[in-house]
């Protein structure tokens, strides 16, 4: 232990001089004003608009610029870019300091020492004299060098008391496993990009006080390793919460922020969004980017909550080596860690899902009245939530009719069960119409036309949770099966088997398919991956059989990270849809048209959809209806953003009509050139996923792959004519 304490005391130091070397640099940031996902808050200014090939803001009055800085230092110098509407003075307001600057009509750059304030963030006052405008296009800020604030500085203390705490955490362990994830915590680090300097201020002392509560709590110091998958998970599941870059690209949060959602988890966030504006005295949180925020913080608390409730589904229904196995594996599960960056309702689902099967498990072995009361109250939460919950009744039914009938009460749980399974078929029925006849209603349809089974297994849960781990599950489900119809103890299983196989079978059937009903599989097929390797383990007792179970155990493990990690790697980075925008907006004049694809799915963020004459075109919708229209609108457009590209044309060429046009756009008939992409993929340093065999809902709204068109040539008339005529037989 003496060791122990001593290499602590090392990491700890090790840990606090990464942190000091990262902070001493100073950072220079440039913000567009117009861009709100920049600036941390734009007060007195009009929305953007073009001046000059510049998006600027417009001064109502008094304009303030709150720019966020990169720590607690403060700022060095400001370089402001602007000019007036009318030559005059204009006042700026830095802090306790006001300057005058002589405005003029064309753009110049002002440099302004900025006041020597601790703050991480800088507030900028803009007065036009006599009700003169100011128009600003950037402002570019250089932080302060010097000692960090108190503040700070016990922000880095407290970032390097982590690895520490997880040498403190793994005390139980053997020596060179515990020394493991202090390891990997110092790495990160000390590797970890300039860009998250100030995410790491901000966050990472509540990082350190989670730690240390996990490593003071006696029952999880009593199980480290299921501590450290804990910790883990959650990392994974709150870092880069803030992807987007100020914008809502998922529909479940423009939902959010348009008030058409009712359901409960929305009321959740909502009501938490009140709380925090009433507690913080900003009614920000309640609006907005801080809504979002919030709705993300939630899903990723559900998906963290997750893992403690697999961990004891595993511990009932496995070894504890291959419980812990399987709790690693939802930790590390691509499917998962995605749904828990978007503020929807996934993640309460699969949790309310993994549950219901839990205390299913549990009425097998103890009947106890609570265990019903609850099992019942999470059956009715999943029918309310999910219109084709009521399959999920197939766990506590198959739990209800495995147990002894003469119980006292069976009569009651046979009536309550019949009463849920009513409420469901009908909210099923109902919900199922509504679908087939509103398809775009759902935001998680995927869309139809496809192969039954065949399409959900292989192009959503494939992608969701590994390609190893996939395929480990479904032979693991059907081993499981065998063996509870032959082994008395694997009965235990029956809720499990039961209710995964009948959701597959109704959730794979399509012609639509939901992901809300598909993904809470994912969690049920790693404890069969899990049993899988499990029986292997026990048949396999010679050397080889046991190398060859712990290396197939281990890929699995990794593949189903990596592919993770590749998936943060994409949150980290600039959104596609932004680093469009900034590519438009320094080319399009004001008398061009832009072009958006049906597939963009949303308008372009940074006032690109409305500065620009932009209307939209069916090109990759699934649809044929607008086709003709499409081609006679392609050659009076300048520029066309499309998702598509020539190597996808045989995907095209499946949807009526699409494939005439594009054609005619991608081997240059109208004139068109391929100027650049913008192309986001999973990956980690050099090694990337395509993904573009997964449904598009796998990669549509968190890494969209965007392909800008010019017009550099005017069609023939002949050959507009010609792709008419071929859209006009196929529809035909």
């Amino acid at each position: 232990m003496k060791w122990r304490i001593i290499l602590a005391l090392t990491f700890f130091c090790l840990a606090l001089a990464a942190v000091c070397v990262r902070y001493a640099p100073l950072r220079v940031a440039t913000h567009p004003v117009g861009d709100p996902a920049d600036l941390g808050l734009v007060i007195g200014f009009l929305p953007a608009e073009l001046d000059g090939g510049r998006v600027v803001r417009r001064s109502a009055a008094t304009g303030k610029l709150v720019v966020p800085l990169a720590d607690a230092r403060g700022a060095q110098t400001v370089v402001l870019q602007l000019r007036t509407e009318r030559a005059g003075s204009v006042a700026v307001k830095m802090g306790p300091q006001t300057l005058q600057l002589a405005g003029t009509a064309a753009y110049r750059s002002y440099s302004l020492f900025a006041p020597a304030v601790s703050s991480p963030r800088l507030t900028i006052s803009l007065t036009g004299r006599m009700g003169n405008a100011v128009l600003v296009d950037e402002v570019s800020v250089t932080g302060r060098p010097g000692i960090p604030p108190i503040v700070d500085f016990l922000a880095l203390l407290l970032l390097a008391t982590i690895p520490a705490l997880l040498m403190l955490l793994t005390a139980r362990l053997p020596f060179d496993w515990a020394l493991l994830p202090s390891l990997v915590v110092l790495i990160l680090l000390t590797v970890l990009p300039a860009a998250d300097r100030r995410a790491l201020l901000n966050f990472g002392p509540l990082a350190a006080l989670v730690v240390c509560a996990v490593a003071s709590s006696a029952p999880l110091r009593a199980r480290p390793t299921f501590a450290l998958i804990l910790l883990l998970a959650a990392a994974l599941r709150w870092y880069a919460l803030g992807w987007g870059g100020g914008y809502a690209f998922h529909p479940e949060e423009q939902a959010l922020l348009a008030g058409h959602s009712s359901s409960v988890f929305t009321l959740l966030i909502r009501g938490t969004a009140l709380t925090a504006g009433w507690i913080s005295g900003n009614p920000g949180w309640s609006t907005g980017w801080g809504l979002v925020l919030i709705g993300r913080a939630w899903s990723a608390l559900l998906g963290t909550a997750l893992i403690v409730a697999v961990y004891v589904l595993a511990v009932h229904l496995l070894r504890p080596r291959w419980a812990l196995l399987a709790t690693a594996f939802v930790a590390c599960t691509p499917g998962l860690v995605q749904q828990s960056h978007v503020a929807g309702e996934v993640q309460w689902i699969v949790l309310s899902v993994v549950v219901l099967v839990l205390l299913s498990t549990r009425i097998l072995f103890a009947p106890q009245p609570w265990t019903i009361a609850a099992t019942f109250g999470v059956a009715a939460g999943i029918i309310y939530g999910v219109p084709a919950g009521v399959v999920w009744l197939v766990a506590p039914a198959v739990a209800h009719l495995a147990t002894r009938r003469r119980h006292p009460e069976y009569v009651v749980r046979s009536a309550m069960l019949l009463a849920l399974l009513a409420a469901g078929i009908l909210r099923w029925t109902s919900e199922t119409v509504a679908l087939t006849a509103e398809t775009q209603r759902a935001d998680f349809v995927v869309a139809g036309g496809q192969r039954p089974y065949i399409y959900p297994l292989f192009s959503i849960l494939l992608w969701a949770l590994g390609p190893l781990l996939t395929q480990l599950g479904v032979v693991g489900w059907a081993t499981a099966a065998v063996q509870a119809g032959h082994v008395r103890l694997e009965r235990r299983w029956l809720p499990l088997l039961a209710a995964s196989g009948v959701a597959f079978g109704v959730a794979g059937h399509g012609p639509h398919y939901r992901l809300d009903e598909l993904l809470p599989l994912m969690p049920l097929l790693s404890l069969t991956s899990a049993f899988l390797l499990q029986t292997y383990s026990q048949r396999l007792r010679f050397w080889l059989g046991q190398r060859a179970v712990r290396l197939l155990a281990a890929t699995s493990l990794g593949l189903a990270l990596a592919a993770t990690l590749g998936l943060l790697n994409v949150y980290r980075a600039p959104d596609s849809r932004l680093m469009a925008s900034r590519w438009l907006l320094g080319r399009l004049s004001e008398s061009d048209t832009l072009l958006l694809d049906a597939g963009v799915g949303v308008p372009l963020p940074l006032g690109v959809s409305n500065i620009y004459r932009a209307s939209w075109l069916p090109l990759s919708a699934p649809l044929a209806s607008g086709m003709e229209a499409s081609a006679s609108a392609l050659p009076q457009a300048r520029y066309l953003v499309t998702t598509l590209d020539a190597s996808e044309l045989s995907d095209a060429a499946r949807k009526a009509g699409s494939a005439c046009l594009y054609t005619a756009l991608f081997d240059g008939r109208f004139g068109f050139e391929e100027r650049t992409s913008f192309t986001p993929k999973p990956h980690i340093g050099s090694w990337s996923i395509d993904d573009r065999r997964a449904d598009p809902l796998m990669h549509r709204y968190d890494h969209l792959r965007l392909y800008i068109y010019e017009r550099t040539l005017s069609p023939r008339p002949e050959v507009v004519a010609q792709v008419e005529r071929c859209i006009a037989e196929t529809k035909s």
